[in-house]
C-alpha cells in the first residue's frame, strides 16, 4: 500500500499521582501531511484507566474513552480542555511540522515533550509521567473492529439503556474534521438542552478560533461584511445527558462535526433559522405600522422615531449576539 492510506498513530497515557489527574489518548495523523485523522482523549481521576491501556490497539483506546465517559468517570472540563488544546495545537502549522517530524524519526521523548506541554497547560498541573507507542498504521488496519477485552465489555455500559446512546453512532466517522461552535440561545422560544436527543436539529454559530475551524467559516461562506459569524443548522450525531451538564455531538455536514459540553442544559436553544428571521421581520414590521399610525401627531413623532430605534436596536442584539 502506498504512504496516502497511511497514518501516524500515537498511543499514549500520562500520569501525575499529587493532584491524581491521569490521562488516556490516542491520535492519528496523516503521514504525509501531518494533518489530524482522528483524536480521542479523557482525563480522569482514576488511575486504573492507565492498567494495560497503551498496549490496546486504536479502536480498543477509544472504546475504553467511551465507555468511561458513558460512566461518568471522567473529570469534563478537563478532557474538553485537553481535547481542544490538542486539536488546536495539531492544526497550528508550526506545532504540526515539528511533530510530524518527530515522528518521521521515531523520536520517542521529543514526541513525548510535545504533549506534556499541552497536557500541563490543560490540566494546570506540570510534570506528568507520559508513557508513549508511536507507530504506523493503514487506514483499513485503523477501521477494523477491536478486539480487545474492553471493545467487547461495552455493550453492557450503562448507556446502553440509554435511546439517544443506542440510536447515534458512537464514532466520529474517520476523516472528519472537528471544528469549534456555541450553541445559539433562545430564552424565549427555545427548546432545552436537556430535552434534546440524537438527531434534533439545533442552530450553532462556529467559533473562529483555530486553522480547521476558520477554513470551514471561509468555505461555507459564514462569516458576514461586518464580522459577524451567520448561524448554522446542524443536527444531533450524540448527546448525553448527566445532571445538569450535557455532551454534544453535532453534525454540520457529512464529514464535520463539533464537541460541545453545555454544563447548564435547562438553557434554551434555537431549534430553526427561520425562528430568527420571521421574529425579527415580525417586530420590524410592527415598528413600521407604529411609526406610520403616529405621523399624524408631530407632537409625538419624533418620539416615537426614538423609541422605535432603541426597540430595533434591541431585537438586533438579540438576533445576532444572543
Amino acid at each position: 500500500m502506498g504512504q496516502n492510506d497511511q497514518l501516524f498513530c500515537i498511543r499514549f497515557t500520562s500520569s501525575n499521582d499529587d493532584s491524581k489527574i491521569y490521562n488516556l489518548g490516542v491520535i492519528l495523523l496523516d503521514f504525509k501531511s501531518g494533518r489530524l485523522f482522528n483524536l480521542e482523549v479523557l482525563s480522569t481521576s482514576q488511575s486504573s484507566i492507565l492498567i494495560s491501556s497503551i498496549d490496546l490497539p486504536p479502536k480498543g483506546i477509544s472504546s475504553k474513552i467511551q465507555k468511561t465517559i458513558y460512566e461518568g468517570k471522567h473529570l469534563k472540563v478537563i478532557t474538553k480542555t485537553l481535547t481542544d488544546q490538542l486539536k488546536s495545537s495539531i492544526g497550528n502549522e508550526g506545532f504540526r511540522e515539528e511533530i510530524l517530524h518527530y515522528c518521521e524519526t521515531s523520536d520517542n521523548e521529543k514526541v513525548k515533550y510535545l504533549l506534556e506541554n499541552v497536557i500541563s497547560k490543560a490540566a494546570g498541573v506540570s510534570n506528568h509521567l507520559i508513557d508513549l507507542t508511536l507507530d504506523t498504521i493503514t487506514i483499513a488496519e485503523y477501521e477494523k473492529p477491536a478486539n480487545s477485552e474492553d471493545s467487547n465489555t461495552s455493550d453492557s455500559q450503562p448507556g446502553s439503556n440509554d435511546p439517544d446512546l443506542t440510536n447515534a453512532i458512537t464514532d466520529i466517522p474517520p476523516g472528519s474534521r472537528m471544528v469549534q461552535s456555541k450553541l445559539q440561545l433562545s430564552p424565549v422560544s427555545g427548546v432545552p438542552v436537556s430535552s434534546l436527543s440524537f438527531g434534533s436539529k439545533i442552530v450553532v454559530r462556529l467559533n473562529p478560533s483555530d486553522a480547521t475551524t476558520n477554513e470551514v467559516i471561509q468555505t461555507m461562506n459564514l462569516k458576514e461584511e461586518d464580522g459577524n459569524i451567520k448561524p448554522l443548522l446542524a443536527q444531533i450525531h450524540k448527546i448525553t445527558h448527566d445532571g445538569m451538564e450535557s455532551e454534544i455531538i453535532i453534525k454540520i455536514s457529512e464529514n464535520i462535526f463539533s464537541k460541545l459540553l453545555e454544563e447548564v442544559n435547562t438553557v434554551k436553544v434555537k431549534t430553526s433559522l427561520a425562528e430568527t428571521k420571521s421574529a425579527s421581520k415580525k417586530s420590524m414590521n410592527d415598528i413600521e405600522k407604529n411609526i406610520e399610525a403616529l405621523k399624524s401627531d408631530s407632537s409625538l413623532f419624533f418620539y416615537a422615531i426614538g423609541i422605535a430605534a432603541l426597540v430595533a436596536f434591541g431585537i438586533m442584539l438579540v438576533v445576532f449576539i444572543i
